[in-house]
Parts: C-alpha cells; structure tokens; sequence
C-alpha cells in the first residue's frame, strides 16, 4: 500500500492534532487546575496575613490606650485609697453588704 504525499501531510496533521487534543485534554486542563488551587491558597495566605497585620498595628494603639486608662484609674483611685490595702477594702465592702 503506497500512501502519496498530500496523503502523509494529512496524516502529519492529524496526528498533530491528537497530540495537541490529548496534550490539552489530559496534561493542560489538570495543570491548569492545580495552577488556580494555588492562587486561591496564595490569596488565602496574603488575606490571612494582612489581617494579622493589621492586628499587630493595633495593638500599638491599644497598648497605648491601656496606659491611659491605666494611669486614669490610678489617678482617680489616689484620692479614694491612698496606699490599697487589702484589709481596708475588705473591710469597706463588709460594710456595703
């Protein structure tokens, strides 16, 4: 069986064409797959870290409003008891109850 020319380029092509169709079919689609599972994780992991970021960059801020209700509590309980001592405030609510 003698196959022409145009007969082998057909035949070239079409084989081409099945690489190509299970090349796509079964190499390309999983990669692919596997490439968009690893963007959602890499997403996932750059939203998890900015919100530990910006929890970090809070807390600054809340150290620095502890310090001030700190020293406010502090001021206003000087006037109150000025030394606290554990007896006197003990004693102090025996008398409230």
């Amino acid at each position: 069986m003698n196959i022409s020319k145009r007969e082998k380029y057909l035949l070239g092509i079409l084989i081409t064409v099945l690489v190509c169709f299970v090349y796509y079919q079964f190499i390309y689609k999983n990669q692919v797959e596997k490439l968009n599972v690893k963007r959602n994780e890499k997403n996932q992991a750059e939203q998890r870290y900015n919100e530990v970021m910006a929890a970090i960059s809070k807390l600054d801020s809340k150290e620095e409003e502890l310090k001030i209700l700190k020293s406010t509590v502090l001021d206003k309980s000087q006037k109150l008891y000025p030394t606290i001592l554990q007896e006197k405030i003990i004693i102090e609510i025996d008398k409230l109850l």
